[in-house]
């Protein structure tokens, strides 16, 4: 849901690539969070090109959203640990889209 809250009218495969999976793999959870209330298909000019955005209940359920907690915990970090921190996260991140390169 945080993808449609930052991206609103994006479409699947967008959502897709972002995952790093399959369109229909995408599908599936966009169509449980439609059924469930947190995101709408929008009606686009093309059956190909439909966005989605997030709902009133989907924005509800982002205000209860655990990675709130974690930013605000890492806004607390001195700044050096939060350079630390970031220098790992991005060699995590570029370990991680190597692997998966790799897989494809």
């Amino acid at each position: 849901m945080r993808f449609f809250a930052n991206n609103p009218g994006e479409s699947l495969t967008a959502f897709a690539r972002h995952r790093h999976s399959t369109t229909g793999s995408a599908s599936v959870v966009v169509s449980a969070l439609v059924k469930r209330g947190y995101l709408a298909r929008q009606s686009a000019h093309t059956s190909r090109n439909i966005g989605i955005q997030l709902t009133e209940a989907g924005q509800q359920a982002l205000e209860q959203d655990p990675i709130k907690e974690l930013v605000a915990a890492l806004e607390n970090l001195p700044t050096e640990q939060l350079s630390t921190f970031k220098q790992t996260l991005a060699q995590l991140h570029d370990d991680l889209s190597e692997r998966i390169e790799d897989e494809d």
